[in-house]
């Protein structure tokens, strides 16, 4: 028998620099993924409403409007934990800052780009027979 990889699922990318939001994107298409960006936690609740389900979310923190720490709280109050979520931070306690919103795990800035494909594979990689 043979292991075959295949990909599904729609991500959901939070960022407010609009240049990592677009390289972001393009690399998650070019992986066969669908991905939709939303620059701030205000737009991403929207967008869940009106373009959801995703099953996965990449979650900037420091962004206008509504930040990575209140949208991950209100995510949480209306959906509970049925997605990951991944934070992205320049911030040196990257780690820290994922679990101060219970999210599944963390990505420092800057990363590279296998670092990313390589969080999109962890959580959406599905094998089959």
């Amino acid at each position: 028998m043979t292991m075959i990889s295949n990909v599904s699922g729609k991500i959901l990318i939070i960022e407010d620099d609009s240049d990592i939001a677009f390289v972001l994107k393009t690399m998650i298409e070019l992986d066969g993924y669908t991905a939709v960006t939303a620059g701030n936690g205000q737009i991403a609740l929207d967008l869940i409403q009106s373009e959801g389900p995703f099953q996965l979310i990449f979650l900037d923190m420091q962004m206008p409007i509504m930040n990575g720490w209140v949208f991950a709280e209100t995510f949480y109050k209306l959906y509970g934990h049925t997605v990951p979520i991944v934070v992205m931070t320049a911030a040196a306690d990257s780690k820290h800052r994922a679990k101060e919103v219970d999210a599944n795990d963390c990505l420092a800035k800057p990363f590279e780009i296998p670092e990313f494909q390589a969080m999109v594979q962890k959580y959406l990689s599905v094998k089959s027979v």
